[in-house]
């Protein structure tokens, strides 16, 4: 596997670690730990991605939300509609 297949599976690795146990990455995972330039950018690749998580748990909902029964008990979110638009 070369840098750019490495870097193609990498992409979509959770920056939560998740993806830690799933074979399909242990291979670029290996080879990352021991090529330099592959390293250094799966590094900034995850800071990017955990800064990005961050800004979106951060930001503002759109609507506000609120809770309505489905049966059984339960509640589920869902947007409260201010403008009708028809």
């Amino acid at each position: 596997m070369n840098n750019q297949e490495a870097k193609l599976v990498l992409s979509s690795y959770r920056s939560n670690g998740r993806d830690a146990i799933d074979p399909r990455f242990t291979d670029p995972l290996a080879q990352a730990s021991t090529d330099p330039t592959l390293r250094s950018w799966f590094e900034r690749e995850q800071a990017f991605d955990r800064d990005l998580v961050s800004r979106v748990r951060r930001a503002p909902r759109r609507f506000p939300r609120r809770r309505q029964r489905c049966g059984r008990g339960r509640f589920f979110a869902r947007p409260i509609r201010r403008h009708c638009v028809e």
